[in-house]
Order: C-alpha cells, then structure tokens, then sequence
C-alpha cells in the first residue's frame, strides 16, 4: 500500500550563508531545500534499511515531539568529524510526558554515493542528551541518553562535492529510525546532536548534512497573518532558534542562529528530528488481606520506571521493632500460614500472601530490616528506566518482628500492581 507523502519545498528565493572562521577551521553553510526528500526506513536492531513507505503493524499508541518536518534549507560544516552540533529543545510538547523514545524521523542530504550505487552512502553521528544547556557545558556521560553512528544512509546517486549554490549535487531523504527498545529519554531540557563525519572529496564540507526546519509556522501565523507579511511567533513545541557548534567535538566554537529576526522573518535554525515516543502506561496498585486477616498493615505507591518506590509498614496495636519487606515478579497471591516467610520462625502469626521471584529494582536483604519509628517505618527504591518491566505483574508483603530477636513476628496484608511508565 502507498501512502502519499507531502513535498517539502523551500519557500521563495534560496538562502546561502557562508561563515569560514579563522584558526577553528569551521566552513558553515546554509542552502535552501529546494527538492522533496525521499522516505527510508532503519531497523536500528537488524540493521535492515527499507527505501520508501513502510507498513508495519501496531503494538501500542506514540505520542511525539518536535514534530517539525516543514523542511526549509540544508545546512553543512567541515567533516570529517571536526564539526558536531546541538540543537537545544524542551521535551514534553503539548501535555505529553512519555518517557520511553520508541522512533526518531529526521531530514538530511548527503552528497555521498549510493550504496546501490557503490558507493559508501552517507554516514553520521546522532547523540541525545538530558538536561542541556544553550551555550554548555558539553552534556556530561549521565547526561547522554543515547549515541550512535550511522554508516551506509541512503545517499546521492553517484559521489559528487558539496556545492553551496547548486542544489543537485545531494540526495536528500527524509528517514525513520526504530529502535530495537524503547529509549528512556526524560522530558525537559534536552539537546540531539548531529556531528559531521565524513567529507567530500573536494572538501572541507561533510558528505552527509542535516536539513533545518522551521521554529516558527513557515507557511502562516496565526497570531498575524501569513509569511512574510506578519511576524515570526514560536509554534510552541520547545524548539529553540539557536544551535551549539562545537568545533572540535568538545569545544565550543559558537552558539549560532540563521538568518533569524524574531518579530520579522521566519526563524529556522532547528534540526530537523522528531521523536515519537510510546503513549504512557499508569502504573497500578491496590491493597488485600487474607482469610483470617492480618492485622499489621502494608501499602506502598504504584511502581513506574524511572520513578521513586515507597513502601509503608504499619503496626496495629503496638511501636517500635523491625520489618523486612519483599517484591516478587511474576507476583501471585498465597494464603497459607506466615511460618517461614522473610525468615520468619514458626512462631510467627498471619498469612502468607504473595508469591513468585524476588524483583530486581528492591534491595532489602532479609538480614537487615528496617527500623519502625512509632508505628511505622518506610522504605523508598528508585525503580530503573527499564522498558522491559513495564506492564509486569507484582505483589509484595512486610513482616513485623517486635520484642527482641526472639520476639513475635507477624505477616501484613498485602498489596498488588503493574509496573507503569507514569
């Protein structure tokens, strides 16, 4: 089945902007997009590239953000890796606070040969990064959510040199890259990379080169009126009109924006690269007993990746002594006699209520529980950003221990829940 594409075409005259600085080696350029890119696909887990539309089936709704793909110039620095932009965003568009990065789509040229061809296709280096900053520092290593290198992109029908001012000498596609799992990407500030790694053979210019898209609406304003007569307004997405330039990689060169006035003209200065993510899943989570009821009781908060786990101990009729905790996945509901869970000796009272396998985001060993203060004592777990948890099953009980080592323990009611992404 074909799906119809949208052209993406450069309104009015093309645009070139040439910046060569001095000792830094950086030969920037901006050119107007005057062709409509074709569409790829990249299984990031095979590796399969798939030239054109695609069909593919639907496990679960996207949400998504930066949906910029109103292309308007190509823009180039020196290859051959010495060059690496930042374009600075907010992520968590319009109320959406999906976490978990599923596919990525971004525009580019590249001047390279075809694979088919025989050629070595376009390459680049793409990086996401939480929590930057306009103007650095560079993104730390716990900043840097994810990182690759693409090699044998879809690219020009034969090998040429990056030319300013002639628009045939690049192929440009328009490509959709779905990861083997969901990325755990946290919205707010963030930045997605682009460094320029290979060259043409005339140089000093990258083969392959990211096209920019428009910050603001490019084709009208609703605030105003249509481009060019009114003025540039954000269209509310996050985006900035600026772009870090580190050349070399590390080392900031310039914070730059092109060819924008904001109040005047369209600012378009934003790679373009929207990030579609899987639609939130709530974590669940809900209290039961057995039969007779235990008395002491146990609650905890829903568990979801990325997000911090509290668990709550009380004692009914009593204060202070100790507690130890369990989570166990795939959860499951018992109902026998509380003699030997967590250690317990056969003098403890209550029932058992869960079971399954230890779960891996708690750590309570069962040699050193928690204290109780008055009547309750708390434990709190940061749960890792790991997909793979989500949607799973889970229940978890306390035992209260009081009066000693050899003093009287006894089984709490129990809760259980889904893992959850929100």
């Amino acid at each position: 089945m074909m799906v119809p594409k949208k052209s993406l075409l450069l309104a009015g005259a093309a645009l070139t902007l040439f910046s060569a600085t001095a000792g830094a080696q950086s030969a920037k350029v901006q050119r107007g997009l005057n062709k409509a890119p074709r569409s790829a696909q990249l299984d990031l887990a095979s590796g399969t590239i798939t030239k054109g539309a695609a069909v593919s089936n639907r496990f679960g709704t996207t949400t998504q953000d930066f949906n910029n793909g109103d292309s308007l110039a190509i823009t180039v620095d020196t290859g051959s890796g010495f060059c690496e932009w930042y374009t600075v965003g907010v992520k968590g568009y319009n109320g959406n606070q999906s976490d978990l990065m599923a596919n990525i789509r971004f525009v580019y040229c590249s001047s390279a040969g075809d694979t088919f061809s025989g050629g070595p296709g376009g390459t680049t280096k793409l990086g996401f990064y939480e929590g930057h900053a306009l103007g650095g520092p560079l993104p730390t290593a716990g900043q840097t959510v994810a990182a690759f290198t693409l090699t044998g992109l879809p690219a020009n029908t034969a090998s040429a040199c990056f030319l300013p001012w002639i628009a045939s000498t690049s192929g440009c596609w328009a490509i959709v890259l779905t990861f083997g799992t969901q990325i755990c990407f946290a919205d707010g500030p963030i930045a997605y990379s682009w460094k320029f790694v290979d060259m043409d053979s005339c140089g000093p210019w990258a083969h392959t080169f990211p096209a920019f898209s428009c910050v603001t609406s490019c084709s009208t304003n609703p605030l105003v009126g249509p481009y060019p007569g009114g003025a540039a307004a954000p269209d509310g997405q996050g985006m900035t009109d600026f772009v870090d330039q580190y050349c070399p990689p590390g080392t900031l060169l310039a914070t730059f924006t092109f060819n924008s006035v904001p109040g005047t003209t369209p600012m378009f200065t934003g790679q373009n690269m929207r990030i579609r993510e899987c639609t939130d899943l709530v974590g669940t989570v809900a209290s039961y007993n057995g039969t007779p009821p235990n008395t002491d009781l146990f609650s905890s908060t829903p568990a979801n990746i990325g997000a911090t786990w509290t668990a709550t101990t009380t004692r009914v009729g009593g204060t202070g002594g100790l507690w130890r905790a369990r989570v166990q996945v795939p959860g499951g509901k018992s109902n026998v006699k509380c003699s030997t869970v967590f250690g317990a000796p056969a003098t403890a009272t209550g029932r058992n209520l869960i079971t399954g396998n230890s779960l891996t985001w708690t750590n309570i060993p069962p040699a050193a529980p928690g204290l109780i203060s008055g009547t309750t004592g708390v434990y709190s777990q940061l749960i890792p950003c790991d997909p793979a948890l989500i949607g799973k099953y889970w229940t978890a009980q306390s035992a209260v221990i009081f009066g000693g080592a050899a003093g009287t323990r006894r089984c709490t009611t129990a809760v259980e829940g889904t893992v959850g992404s929100l």
